[in-house]
């Protein structure tokens, strides 16, 4: 069955090839590279054939016009950012509020003079091995944002999408501030050509911050196991995925 969810609930029942398979921006493509903070994303990632360019499309023909741009999670405020949080004594850039470090130290984020609420869309573009099902996460949606997030096959034919859900006007407890919300589709009619996401929302934010991007399979496993642990918006859930992310940057270096 065909599913497109976005949650902040984690099964923890993470195959190792699906962790295997994320994209967590923490190397350049080659696996080895460290990213540079404010450097332009231009190479694609290629993952068990499947390959994904990230990137953002100003005219709405899903065509990439500007290149996604690193974004450092321990740079400061004053040099470029993608969401800031008030978290804690003073207002922060970037910061990542998982027990232990989910989103690692780096992130895409929009280059300077582009919005997602106002003039582009963000696009990752499939080639090569095909696949129905992806998954990523955007952070710190708060401030009354809402993005739409859709699955496109290659002629430009929206598969199936999803809004991600309101949330207050505020950066309170109820929302997303400097925290990951979750999206995934699942097995879907058709191959994914593209996902785009749009900004819906502005609200009072109107910062874009994606990480940890899976192009073949859905960051929640849909399949049942044995007594799955599941865990409701629980920080539990949210420093487990932060361990897997390092484990597997460090098994990357390693590997090369």
């Amino acid at each position: 069955m065909a599913t497109a969810t976005g949650t902040t609930t984690l099964l923890l029942s993470f195959s190792g090839s699906a962790q295997a398979d994320i994209i967590d921006f923490e190397t350049l493509p080659n696996g080895t590279t460290t990213p540079t903070d404010n450097a332009a994303l231009t190479t694609s990632y290629t993952v068990d054939g499947t390959t994904v360019t990230f990137g953002f499309d100003t005219n709405g023909d899903l065509t990439i016009d500007a290149d996604a741009v690193f974004e450092s999670r321990n740079d400061g405020i004053n040099t470029g950012v993608a969401y800031t949080s008030s978290s804690g004594a003073v207002r922060r850039a970037d910061i990542d509020r998982t027990v232990t470090n989910e989103g690692g130290d780096w992130l895409l984020r929009a280059p300077g003079g582009l919005n997602l609420f106002s003039n582009a869309d963000f696009i990752v573009k499939y080639t090569g091995t095909p696949s129905t099902s992806a998954s990523g996460q955007l952070w710190d949606l708060d401030l009354g944002e809402i993005f739409s997030i859709a699955a496109l096959d290659s002629t430009g034919t929206v598969i199936s999408s999803i809004n991600t859900p309101p949330v207050p006007g505020d950066e309170g407890p109820d929302t997303f501030d400097a925290l990951p919300y979750n999206f995934s589709f699942s097995d879907l009619d058709s191959d994914i050509g593209y996902i785009r996401i749009s900004g819906v929302n502005r609200g009072g934010g109107g910062g874009f911050a994606f990480d940890n991007f899976n192009a073949t399979q859905s960051i929640v496993n849909p399949e049942p196991v044995p007594e799955p642990l599941t865990i409701l918006g629980s920080a539990t859930a949210l420093g487990f995925g932060g361990l897997l992310k390092r484990q597997h940057s460090k098994k990357q270096k390693k590997d090369k």
